[in-house]
């Protein structure tokens, strides 16, 4: 049995169920505050924030306006390409609020009940690269991100997650290890709060979540690893010796399916211009990269598309060639797709 716990923070035991037979889960809520506390109308993460409710929207409140961080705000206003919410500060009756932008987006709590687990595992993924994505760039800190499902957002026409960032001068978790602990278990709770969700895959995440050494650098790369278990599937999926190599969208429903059919494959949303025609999103280019085959290798080369074209979480350099093989992901602006060779 393995316990996910913080020091001085409100533990909540869940029950345990198929997803973590021989294990129990708690759920850590920072500062004392039970999950019941944790409602849209009157929510107050600390003693120094709460939100209001705005139709769709919602906004963050300080205690004290010295408590919002200008500096942060302004670093904010230029992150949004890290997956974070477009937020802007108003005044309200003389009081200052950090208004979020949802427009567009939906909150994972209301999505969890209608989930698959395949679309869970998308989310939980882009969860962790964009968590990822802003500890490594320094600016910000992934200590003032809010971890409760009503405030994660996704795009649902491609899956994207959008965070909720509160740029204020302390942080919402103690340390580290109390944010990646909060995280794995909020993880853990959505799954055991969510039993049409159980398969292999999220059987298996829920069972690692509960390793202690875990942090988010470790759970990024075993989400992304060469031994991810849905490259399998794919792979016993397609007959090699028959099919040629395609790219198969990882998020979109109805599923998107393009074959390479010639050494130089050319994909875009302009279908006039391009060999593989992704109209679905109009964050990829008219002309956004090319698939190329070359000594029976294949590389895939950025055409200076304006969103980027990455392999594994990593954005590739424009017109230069990056080697790809099969399980790889490729994502195109902010849609995944898994490439298969022929």
């Amino acid at each position: 049995m393995i316990n996910i716990s913080v020091p001085g923070a409100f533990v909540a035991q869940g029950t345990e169920d198929s997803y973590m037979k021989g294990c129990t889960f708690f759920c850590v809520y920072p500062f004392g505050i039970a999950k019941g506390e944790r409602d849209m109308g009157d929510l107050t993460n600390t003693e120094n924030i709460k939100y209001k409710k705005y139709d769709m929207n919602f906004a963050c409140v300080f205690s004290d306006s010295n408590l919002f961080s200008e500096t942060e705000y302004k670093v904010l206003q230029s992150q949004w390409d890290t997956g974070l919410m477009k937020c802007m500060k108003i005044k309200v009756n003389g009081q200052d609020e950090l208004f979020y932008i949802t427009k567009g987006y939906k909150n994972l709590e209301s999505l969890l009940p209608n989930l698959s687990p395949d679309s869970f595992i998308l989310i939980i993924k882009g969860l962790i690269e964009n968590i990822k994505n802003i500890k490594d760039n320094g600016f910000l800190s992934f200590r003032n991100i809010e971890l409760s499902p009503d405030k994660i957002y996704v795009d649902t026409s491609t899956y994207s997650v959008f965070l909720t960032y509160i740029p204020a001068n302390f942080h919402i978790f103690y340390d580290d290890i109390t944010f990646e602990n909060q995280l794995k278990a909020c993880i853990i709770k959505m799954l055991s709060d969510n039993p049409h969700l159980e398969a292999p895959d999220t059987i298996k995440l829920g069972k690692t979540l509960h390793d202690a050494r875990l942090n988010i650098e470790s759970l990024y790369n075993e989400l992304n690893g060469k031994n991810r278990n849905y490259k399998n599937a794919y792979k016993e999926e397609l007959n090699r010796s028959e099919r040629a190599a395609c790219i198969k969208s990882l998020n979109i429903s109805p599923e998107v399916f393009i074959e390479i059919t010639k050494p130089e494959f050319v994909i875009g949303k302009k279908a006039s211009a391009v060999d593989g025609c992704i109209s679905f999103n109009k964050m990829i280019s008219r002309v956004h990269c090319k698939i190329i085959k070359q000594n029976n290798k294949y590389y895939i080369q950025d055409l200076g598309s304006a969103n980027g074209t990455f392999v594994n979480g990593k954005r590739i350099i424009v017109n230069d060639m990056e080697q790809i093989s099969s399980g790889d992901t490729i994502r195109f602006a902010n849609s995944d797709f898994l490439f298969m060779e022929g």
